[in-house]
């Protein structure tokens, strides 16, 4: 091609009479690199995720920049290309996914805007995907300038890239180092947008970079941004919850109209605010602050549950939406509470830490219920339970000191299912106080024996205990030599004692007995 130049060139000169050597040189300087810089040299290059790649380069003694191309047409047709100082690029996008990239570099004159040397010789990479291509997107919140979206979590996935593409607007991309659903911001009211999603390389730490494609963009999903009148209030928040209400504040926007608008508060078990969802209309827009703060409290709400809610103004009248919504904020309702209380008498107040109160919520099916709370004993034997409403309950003053007391059930009984419940005919409400259920202990019986093997001899680590109807009364474990002691029994009541050998291969053995006084039970052989 130079040669075909020089040759037009000298033609012309020649018809103008100037001379053709000169036109020559100079042309043959003007196509060669402005001074004898030698060319770079391509050290590494490496994909950094489907759509980009990293490259470094020999440095070359005297050059002031560097010029460096890419290309998937190795004559670098439409190249991408880029001026740096260094001697390397870090990151370097746009590049086509699964298709055979090229690269080359040379020196350059930033000042002159000049190449100094030839291209370096050329090397290639192919990006390709690492992960499979994501899940759909689909659509959480819709407002007039953001997009709240969600899609299905791919289990292993360090990132996700989200995409906003709308024809004639800047697209907008959101990075997503955790989760599966991130709000689109800045973009245009009243248009359709493209949102795609993929999975993307999490960046180092050390690394300044942005997070990279290792996935294919997900099927594209059309939605299109409101065009409503108001932007959404602002700056959620949630306060002062009992089990049942709430108190909800917020920034409202600009452009309420005190005489026609109020607020839509929408709430439901999920961030998506679909799951059960209810709404709640407030009266006003102003609340019990001013209007551009209103407070307000929302009623009838389930108890004990963690809740999301958004905001929005709507026409009082008509009940269309004015604004977009906020973000949403979490609300938890609280566990309804009361209260049981009583004394424990009977027993030494110096050892009344010997003394655990226990209240167990009844079951159907007269079972040892289900313990709910517990609570010390004061110095003067006196107890508070907070316990959960909905609920009935035993009571128990469980000893768990070494002066053979029997723990004991409220109305002084030995067993779990011989004991009333309380609140006597309903279930404990909200803030209900059940007061003097008081507990007497006293100084239970002991059984007392020996377990042997078939030989005769004490048989060690054998666990005996002492069941009465469903309950455990009393448990221990045989000594050296074979002897336990079962205390803080109730005289006159049956137990079924039971006899297991921690170590296997020996046969269980039970009996029943009925105490009525302490006990020393014939000798138990174990084969």
């Amino acid at each position: 091609m130079l040669k075909k130049i020089i040759r037009r060139a000298a033609k012309f000169a020649a018809a103008l009479g100037i001379s053709t050597t000169l036109v020559a040189a100079l042309l043959v300087a003007t196509a060669s690199p402005a001074s004898a810089l030698s060319a770079p040299t391509i050290s590494t290059l490496k994909a950094e995720g489907a759509f980009s790649a990293s490259i470094t380069w020999t440095a070359v003694p005297g050059a002031t920049a560097y010029q460096w191309q890419s290309s998937t047409s190795t004559k670098f047709t439409s190249p991408l290309s880029g001026i740096v100082t260094t001697n390397g690029v870090p990151y370097i996008k746009d590049l086509t996914v699964a298709k055979v990239n090229y690269f080359r570099v040379r020196t350059w004159d930033a000042v002159g805007n000049v190449a100094t040397s030839d291209w370096s010789p050329v090397k290639s990479v192919k990006p390709v995907y690492t992960w499979q291509k994501a899940g759909k997107v689909s659509l959480v919140t819709q407002n007039s300038t953001r997009l709240e979206v969600a899609w299905t979590h791919i289990t292993g996935a360090p990132s996700y890239i989200v995409r906003a593409k709308a024809t004639g607007k800047p697209t907008v991309y959101a990075g997503v180092e955790s989760g599966s659903q991130v709000v689109l911001n800045g973009l245009v009211r009243n248009t359709t947008y493209s949102i795609q999603v993929c999975i993307a390389d999490k960046p180092k730490p050390e690394a300044d970079l942005p997070i990279r494609n290792v996935g294919a963009y997900s099927t594209a999903v059309k939605i299109k941004t409101l065009n409503n009148t108001l932007n959404g209030p602002m700056n959620l928040v949630a306060s002062n919850a009992t089990n049942t209400t709430v108190d909800l504040e917020f920034d409202a926007p600009d452009g309420v109209n005190a005489a026609t608008d109020i607020y839509q508060i929408v709430y439901a078990y999920d961030t998506s605010i679909k799951k059960s969802k209810k709404t709640f209309y407030t009266a006003d827009v102003v609340g019990s602050g001013t209007q551009a703060h209103p407070k307000f409290t929302v009623t009838g709400m389930p108890e004990n549950r963690n809740l999301y809610a958004k905001v929005q103004v709507i026409d009082k009248a008509t009940k269309k939406v004015r604004s977009d919504l906020t973000d949403y904020v979490l609300l938890k309702t609280l566990m309804p509470y009361g209260t049981i209380s009583g004394k424990v008498t009977g027993y030494p107040s110096g050892k009344y830490k010997d003394v655990l109160i226990e209240a167990y919520r009844t079951t159907t099916d007269n079972q040892v219920g289900v313990l709910s709370a517990t609570a010390d004993l004061a110095s003067d034997g006196k107890y508070t339970l907070n316990v959960a409403a909905n609920a009935q309950y035993r009571v128990v003053a469980q000893y768990i000191g070494q002066d053979n007391y029997k723990s004991t059930w409220n109305n002084n009984v030995a067993r779990y299912e011989d004991a009333p419940v309380y609140p006597n005919g309903h279930k404990l409400v909200m803030g209900e106080t059940v007061a003097n259920i008081n507990i007497a202990l006293a100084q239970g019986i002991k059984i007392t024996g020996v377990v042997t093997n078939s030989s005769g001899s004490g048989l060690q680590d054998v666990d005996v205990s002492a069941m009465s109807g469903n309950e455990m009364i009393a448990r221990t474990r045989t000594a050296a030599g074979g002897g336990y002691t079962l205390d803080g029994l109730t005289p006159g009541l049956a137990y079924k004692l039971h006899f297991h050998y921690l170590g296997g291969g020996k046969s269980d053995k039970n009996y029943t007995v009925t105490p009525t006084g302490n006990l020393t039970y014939t000798t138990v052989k174990l084969s």
